[in-house]
């Protein structure tokens, strides 16, 4: 039971089956949360925090950030894009208009004013929103903070 029902409803993350006796069955059932949308071309997606696509939209809701990519985007790819999105700060997240995914290592955060962040992987995001924020001062139209130790501005 608990795979047919984990199988056909994408937008389950987890389900647990269990016997109450003596005449019940007992179903729980967690649903996926949101973190995305992804747009690969060819319709919009929900994505949960782990990267999993789910659901379908025919508009993009105002709450969530979008994610672009090609059709051929990895799996992987898109968890890393998953874990940057979920990673952000609320501060920033209000200021990302897209998040471009084109591999693991080539995430890039397009900012509603039209400016560029090069973020790189998903590993330190933490620290990189938190360089990010220190070099919004610097009038730039790229913010590379890939590796955050080392941030660069263009």
């Amino acid at each position: 039971m608990e795979r047919r029902i984990a199988g056909n409803l994408t937008t389950v993350e987890s389900v647990d089956v269990a016997r109450v006796w003596p005449h019940e069955v007992s179903i729980l059932i967690q649903e996926r949360t949101p973190v995305a949308v992804f747009d690969a071309g060819t319709g919009l997606q929900y994505v949960d925090a782990t990267g999993a696509r789910f659901g379908s939209l025919k508009r993009l809701p105002e709450d969530l950030p979008l994610i672009v990519g090609t059709a051929d985007v990895d799996n992987l790819a898109l968890n890393e894009a998953a874990a940057v999105v979920a990673a952000l700060s609320p501060q920033v997240a209000g200021m990302v208009d897209r998040i471009e995914v084109a591999t693991v290592d080539q995430i890039e955060l397009r900012l509603r004013d039209g400016r560029v962040v090069r973020w790189g992987s998903a590993e330190r995001s933490e620290d990189k929103a938190e360089v990010l924020l220190a070099l919004m001062d610097q009038d730039a139209e790229v913010y590379d903070v890939s590796v955050p130790g080392r941030p660069t501005t263009r």
